[in-house]
């Protein structure tokens, strides 16, 4: 008995079904491949903000516990020093202040960074805003310069501005009295008499007391930014004999 032959069949891909498979493989790449850029850009952008905002933080915190501390005239007498001054020797950045104060460091393992301190905050060439500090004149060894110590605080700084609140003039008597605190020595040179109860954006090394606020004004412009962020840092100088008296 014969038998018919078997055939098998086999099923070809014409080549518009080749091309419309193609087309669908590519628009499934893309669709991935623009949710993967997505996904990593928005970790950058998350890991960028927080990077940020750590820095804007730490620095908060880091002048928190030094302008507070800065020394008063009383504290000191001979060896006051709080002012702004310019730029020194082409060291620091053009158009820039810098502030020198004396402040309490506190305890250190370390003797010379231990309690009284003298310090400058500036703005360096490389937009960086920086805290140096020395140990306080009185211990400088004669002949031999001071070991100095240079904090990076923050990086891509465009500008520095102080802000220094002149008091107006009160009687401080009866504060004075209740605190205990020591009879003011009044200085020669003081603010003008129309700046008083308002912010001055200099303070002379002749005024020879620390005002009782300041303001530290920071404008920062990151690589990829187009735009610069200005922040304002206000802190109380609790050692200040210039107290704010209200009316009552």
């Amino acid at each position: 008995m014969n038998k018919r032959p078997y055939f098998i069949q086999s099923c070809h891909f014409t080549l518009l079904e080749l091309l419309i498979s193609l087309v669908l493989t590519a628009l499934l790449l893309t669709t991935l491949t623009y949710f993967y850029q997505q996904v990593e850009w928005l970790d950058t952008q998350s890991e960028r903000s927080q990077k940020e905002n750590f820095q804007v933080r730490y620095l908060e915190t880091r002048l928190a516990k030094i302008l507070p501390n800065a020394l008063a005239e009383h504290e000191l007498k001979k060896n006051f020093s709080f002012f702004t001054s310019d730029d020194l020797s082409g060291l620091l950045a053009s158009q820039n202040p810098s502030l020198v104060f004396l402040f309490d460091n506190g305890a250190s393992l370390d003797t010379k960074k231990a309690n009284f301190v003298l310090a400058r905050l500036y703005l360096d060439k490389n937009k960086q805003l920086c805290l140096a500090t020395w140990p306080a004149p009185e211990r400088w060894e004669q002949g031999v310069n001071p070991p100095v110590q240079k904090e990076v605080l923050m990086e891509h700084v465009e500008s520095l501005r102080f802000s220094f609140f002149v008091p107006p003039e009160r009687d401080r008597k009866l504060i004075q009295e209740s605190v205990g605190a020591e009879k003011e020595e009044h200085t020669a040179v003081e603010p003008s008499v129309d700046k008083r109860g308002s912010w001055v954006s200099d303070w002379s090394r002749d005024y020879a007391y620390l005002p009782p606020l300041i303001k530290v004004t920071i404008t920062r412009k990151l690589p990829n930014s187009e735009e610069a962020k200005t922040t304002t840092y206000a802190f109380p100088l609790s050692h200040s004999q210039k107290l704010i008296i209200y009316e009552q």
